[in-house]
């Protein structure tokens, strides 16, 4: 048996078997002198700005993270990765990562945001933008014609309830050509790129009021319009990709679409070192509602999501009193804290970013809530950290709206369960 002492940062790190145990008590301390606000930073760099996603968490939040609680060549995970922002930063600071979400959306994302298009395959993208640009002239062109069946006689539109109500007629036209024209694609990377920038665009040519209210908004959504928003954002994201590649490490990401109370497909002998993520917050928002449209579009199913999604305002409002719906919620996170023992190193980090929740007009401090889960589960409170929230960053939820903080949980992996 070979020990090995390595002298890094301020810590000594002793790693035995293959398995690191670090002293991180310097770390903890200065974790707690950090001004968690960030209200200058800039939260949009690379390729956080792919995709519009509500309720997401500042990357400045787990890069601090990351850089105290992990060294390079570690794992992080993120088990409501949502669209991805903990696995960016991670790759950004040479660490391997993964992340989980129930969200197909979010998956898609997340994998396409932690992950680099190949150089190779930038003319297959300039030939499918000129078949784009083509197809708008021909739209604008002919306005009064349905041109593209001629051009793309295979595509097909999804099955969406009230179709027509949520979408004008040229727009599910368009919509479903560009999306014909995406599946052509040789690389199934590059075919997911090009989703994701559909999926970026869909609310906005769409009737749905925004990305944070679900209802219908008569728009004037000119012929053409979604091929000329469709370019502008798979340009951009390209861009921004190119700047992400010079400061990506070499390192591994993998996205699950998964559900964090199973994690059947998580990868079996896999053990990570840190985990980082920002939960649902309960009775809070609906996230398959608001990506219902593009879920559809894109293939997948958001009434399946919908039965399991974890703190679904919907789901609380129909569903138990308060007291059930709360204990609905405590169950949720026993099994994720079960499910993330399952993978953490013990004497190693989960970090929880949360925030307060109203039932019925009786506030829930989520933070205490988590703790006092995570401790039936293996862990223990190593540091509890508030954060104050900018007014400009607030969530759009009625529920939270009021809230100018919110916790950072820092639980320590004392034990298997």
């Amino acid at each position: 048996m070979k020990y090995v002492i390595s002298y890094k940062n301020i810590n000594s790190t002793l790693i035995l078997m293959g398995r690191s145990f670090v002293d991180f008590r310097k770390e903890l301390n200065h974790l707690q002198k950090i001004n968690w606000g960030f209200v200058d930073s800039d939260t949009q760099y690379l390729t956080h700005n792919y995709h519009p996603y509500p309720a997401r968490f500042i990357p400045q939040i787990p890069s601090k993270l990351i850089q105290y609680l992990s060294e390079e060549g570690e794992w992080v995970f993120d088990p409501f990765c949502g669209v991805g922002t903990t696995l960016v930063e991670a790759t950004l600071l040479g660490r391997n990562c993964i992340g989980n979400d129930l969200n197909p959306i979010g998956s898609l994302v997340s994998k396409v945001k932690s992950n680099l298009v190949s150089v190779a395959d930038k003319p297959t993208l300039d030939s499918l933008i000129a078949d784009v640009e083509g197809y708008f002239e021909l739209a604008t062109d002919t306005p009064s014609l349905i041109p593209h069946l001629s051009v793309m006689p295979e595509y097909r539109l999804p099955n969406i309830p009230n179709r027509d109500h949520w979408f004008a007629p040229n727009v599910q036209e368009e919509l479903g050509v560009l999306l014909a024209r995406i599946h052509m694609l040789p690389s199934q990377f590059l075919v997911d790129f090009c989703r994701v920038a559909v999926s970026a665009i869909l609310v906005s040519v769409s009737n749905q009021d925004c990305e944070t209210r679900y209802a219908r908004k008569e728009k004037d959504i000119p012929i053409g319009n979604v091929y000329k928003r469709f370019i502008s954002k798979v340009r951009e994201m390209w861009t921004r990709m190119e700047a992400y590649q010079e400061k990506r490490q070499p390192v591994t990401s993998q996205v699950i679409n998964d559900d964090i109370r199973t994690l059947e497909h998580f990868p079996p002998n896999l053990r990570v070192q840190l985990v980082i993520t920002s939960p649902p917050y309960p009775n809070a928002f609906d996230y398959f509602l608001y990506h219902r449209h593009r879920m559809f579009w894109l293939g997948y199913d958001p009434i399946a999501m919908s039965r399991k999604e974890i703190g679904s305002h919907l789901n609380y409002q129909r569903k138990g009193t308060t007291q059930q719906n709360i204990a609905a919620f405590k169950n949720a996170m026993l099994l994720c804290f079960q499910g993330i023992n399952r993978v953490l190193d013990t004497h190693r980090f989960c970090c929880f970013v949360v925030g307060d929740s109203i039932f019925k007009k009786q506030l829930v401090k989520n933070d205490q809530l988590i703790t006092k889960v995570a401790t039936r589960c293996g862990f223990e409170l190593a540091i509890n950290l508030e954060r104050n929230i900018h007014a400009h960053r607030r969530s759009f939820s009625s529920s939270a709206r009021r809230a100018k903080s919110e916790h950072i949980v820092i639980l320590k992996k004392v034990e298997d369960v």
